[in-house]
């Protein structure tokens, strides 16, 4: 049945099929197995958990020590050039910092899981999940 049907707008149905169609792609991949069919050069399947150690490493190599220089931007703007665009773009590198922050924390916590020197907690697990199927972790996505 139409959303015109409903009194509703026609793109009503265009967000809840675009929601249908990531519900059933997300349960697909939800469903497949846990273990990766890549090849590595030595002929070895790369289990899961090698896989998101891999990931993890390759993340914070990425990231680093990145940090925002927040307060140096906002220094060179002089008053009358800060505009809302200027309060945006500072929110957003304090964000960004926070964001980075948090993933340099909890990867190296999951790090030190791999490595035996803490206890796997469920959130690291549910972050080692995560990087296995290549989805943002949720805790990183409240940030």
């Amino acid at each position: 049945e139409t959303p015109a049907l409903f009194g509703m707008h026609s793109n009503a149905e265009i967000n809840y099929r675009t929601r249908q169609c990531q519900d059933l792609f997300s349960c697909l991949w939800v469903l497949q197995p846990r273990q990766s069919t890549e090849v590595v050069e030595s002929s070895e399947a790369v289990s899961r958990l090698s896989g998101a150690e891999k990931q993890c490493v390759d993340i914070l190599d990425e990231i680093g020590d990145v940090k925002l220089p927040v307060e140096d931007i906002a220094g060179a703007m002089a008053d009358e050039d800060r505009g809302p665009y200027q309060f945006v773009l500072l929110q957003e590198c304090e964000y960004m910092n926070i964001l980075v922050g948090e993933m340099a924390r909890s990867l190296g916590e999951l790090q030190q899981g791999f490595r035996g020197e803490l206890t796997m907690s469920e959130q690291m697990e549910q972050l080692m999940h995560s990087l296995c199927d290549e989805k943002i972790p949720p805790r990183w996505q409240k940030l």
